[in-house]
């Protein structure tokens, strides 16, 4: 019986979404074959593809985080807001990333697959071998906030953001191989505070994200082998603040969830 684990973005708020969602997971004894992530997804889907077999939720490093762990907003940018195309700097994400996951892909215990867009190309990218750490930021690495992730090659160079923008939930074509297939949803109604042309693109971004969230319903509804949790989400968090009361909101969903339909 091969189960996939699917993670979706939502930004820092969607870190606190998939902790609570994990929590569950582990409780009912679900050990993934595969994990496939985006953004958010990615940073918690490498969490949970190191811990997948201790049975120990990475809950506590989320819950122990705040947004000064992952934010380094550059110097001056409100006032140089035409010259400067992203706000943070992305050395805190790196450092955040390198404090609690492995170097590489090979060192996990079970598949894990990440996304990122290819810059130039707009080309949707699959990372799954090789650097684990510079993989997940690059998927983490949301248009506007974050610089782009260099991928250094013996000949060129090549630069990869946020894979939200083309697979927020990154629900492989090959889905319909798995016994159990978990989508789990952590996109959530998000505000951005400011004005300017990045907040009106971020802005724009979420709704082609809600729109992909319910194209998978759709090519998903009615698959006995498949079960979305999507938690409920109240009011509005910035995209780049942590919320760690939706951690016990998203459990809670989570297990009438699974109660539902697990052991199958």
């Amino acid at each position: 019986m091969k189960t996939l684990l699917v993670f979706s973005g939502g930004g820092l708020p969607g870190l606190d979404i998939h902790a609570g969602i994990g929590m569950a997971l582990s409780e009912f004894g679900v050990r993934p074959d595969e994990i496939h992530g985006t953004s958010a997804g990615a940073i918690y889907g490498g969490l949970f593809a190191h811990h997948a077999f201790s049975g120990i939720p990475p809950a506590n490093i989320i819950y122990d985080l705040v947004d000064d762990d992952a934010r380094d907003t550059r110097f001056l940018y409100r006032s140089r807001f035409r010259h400067v195309n992203h706000m943070m700097h992305g050395k805190k994400m790196a450092a955040l990333v390198a404090r609690h996951l492995p170097e590489t892909f090979e060192e996990l215990p079970c598949k894990l697959f990440t996304y990122a867009v290819e810059g130039g190309s707009g080309r949707l990218v699959p990372f799954g071998g090789g650097d684990l750490r510079r993989s997940v930021r690059a998927s983490a690495s949301i248009r506007g906030m974050f610089p782009p992730v260099a991928f250094e090659m013996p000949e060129y160079t090549k630069y990869y953001s946020d894979g939200g923008t083309k697979a927020n939930v990154p629900l492989p074509v090959y889905w319909r191989e798995f016994d159990h297939v978990i989508i789990c949803v952590a996109t959530q109604p998000t505000s951005y505070q400011g004005s300017g042309l990045i907040f009106n693109f971020l802005l724009s971004v979420h709704e082609l994200m809600e729109a992909q969230v319910d194209k998978i319903i759709e090519e998903t509804f009615g698959d006995p082998r498949v079960t979305i949790i999507r938690p409920p989400v109240d009011g509005k968090t910035g995209t780049m603040r942590f919320n760690h009361d939706l951690i016990g909101i998203a459990y809670r969903h989570a297990r009438k969830e699974l109660d539902r339909v697990w052991p199958y």
